[in-house]
């Protein structure tokens, strides 16, 4: 497991990052960030939208701006979180299916923020979209074992798993098996401590987990949605055609109230297909 830190203020936390890509990297948000210079310097980092705490002033067409500025850099970016609604998983989907496919066009593998309630959704046609599922919501749910079987679901499919808001040793251990990254703030408090505590906590981890797949026998994934994911993969690069950008008016990425968003299933996908990717797009991929 890799561990992702809010960009450090500690000389030691800063040679751990350099020195130990193996475990450790950075999470930036567009008001973390620093500038493009000291990014450049960080071996691997991944990029968080600010929607845990910004809430309802979160800006959309803010966040994908401040992505195409790092795109120079994307190269070694591990992944960029779609936008998301706290502890809201239909809220969550809906808002990131219309927001991902700009980011895949900017050649980011996008993450989604796993929420409360998505273990009751399609999960199958959801994975389609995705290159990394976050592990976040409620801390009840986000402990749970509903949101372990997200994680494993995820993995089955092809994702990576991210697990968000670790900062002690028992959630480090709670999602060991299933997270391939994790991020917290622990090193921003007592950073020295800590990263003595951190550091030994991850090598005992990557121990551990080294031991298990070696006793395990290899999980056959499941190729079909592998090859279906792939192929989706493709049909929304066209993205990246500029005068997708030019189509969006406001009314489309403007800040929203969560309900919103909760109204928005009503609408039809053709509507916000058409609207994103224009008649190009094969309606045999149209979400179920």
């Amino acid at each position: 497991m890799r561990f992702l830190t809010v960009p450090p203020s500690s000389p030691a936390v800063w040679e751990a990052i350099l020195s130990r890509p193996d475990l450790f990297g950075v999470i930036i948000t567009p008001k973390s960030a620093r500038s493009l210079r000291a990014i450049a310097e960080w071996p691997l980092f991944s990029v968080d939208n600010g929607c845990y705490s910004q809430g309802e002033s979160f800006d959309p067409w803010r966040y994908l701006s401040f992505l195409r500025k790092l795109q120079p850099l994307n190269s070694h970016c591990l992944f960029a979180t779609s936008p998301d609604v706290v502890a809201d998983a239909l809220a969550t989907e809906w808002m990131s299916w219309r927001i991902g496919p700009l980011m895949r066009g900017m050649n980011y593998s996008v993450a989604l923020a796993c929420q409360d309630g998505i273990e009751d959704m399609c999960l199958d046609s959801i994975w389609c979209h995705f290159d990394v599922a976050m592990i976040a919501g409620s801390t009840e749910w986000k402990l749970s074992q509903c949101a372990l079987d997200v994680a494993r679901e995820a993995k089955k499919h092809g994702l990576g798993v991210h697990a968000a808001r670790v900062n002690s040793w028992k959630r480090l251990q709670h999602f060991a098996e299933v997270a391939d990254t994790a991020d917290g703030t622990c090193l921003a408090i007592a950073p020295d401590t800590n990263l003595r505590k951190l550091t030994s906590w991850l090598e005992e981890i990557q121990s551990q987990t080294s031991m298990l797949n070696a006793s395990r026998q290899p999980v056959e994934p499941d190729l079909d949605a592998l090859v279906t994911r792939r192929q989706r993969m493709l049909d929304v690069t066209a993205a990246d055609d500029d005068a997708v950008w030019d189509s969006l008016g406001p009314e489309l990425l403007a800040p929203r109230p969560t309900l919103h968003m909760r109204q928005a299933s009503s609408v039809p996908t053709a509507t916000i297909q058409h609207a994103l990717f224009g008649s190009g797009v094969d309606t045999a991929t149209e979400r179920a």
